[in-house]
């Protein structure tokens, strides 16, 4: 964070030309690869490879966005090349995460940075 305001109006976030989807990460988007079928939230989720994108139209209620395109700069947004988004379960850290960190486990997908924890359930289908 580097004492920066990261999320609302005039944060960091919010300086991003597709604000307020984010690309959940800096530089290339954040590649998710899956040898299995996944369940991730109600989003039903095929083998292969995607990126993740989150929706902060409210920046208390984060939707995760699963992308069909890869291999692109994070910046380069096309709502066509949704597989899909669902709704993420919202809670505070004990303190503020300094930097964006993800955190995958056999039933989870959560993401933290600031005074925001999101998760996403996750299972293999």
């Amino acid at each position: 964070m580097k004492g920066r305001k990261i999320f609302g109006p005039g944060g960091l976030i919010a300086g991003d030309r597709n604000y307020p989807i984010w690309r959940a990460g800096a530089n290339p988007a954040t590649l998710l690869h899956t040898e299995l079928d996944l369940k991730i939230g109600d989003l039903d989720v095929p083998a292969g490879d995607y990126t993740i994108f989150v929706s902060l139209e409210d920046v208390d209620n984060w939707v995760i966005v699963i992308k069909k395109q890869t291999g692109q700069w994070g910046l380069t947004y096309d709502m066509a090349q949704d597989l899909g988004r669902t709704k993420m379960t919202m809670s505070k850290p004990a303190s503020k995460v300094e930097s964006l960190k993800y955190t995958l486990t056999p039933d989870k997908l959560e993401l933290a940075w600031d005074e925001h924890v999101a998760s996403v359930p996750l299972a293999a289908k």
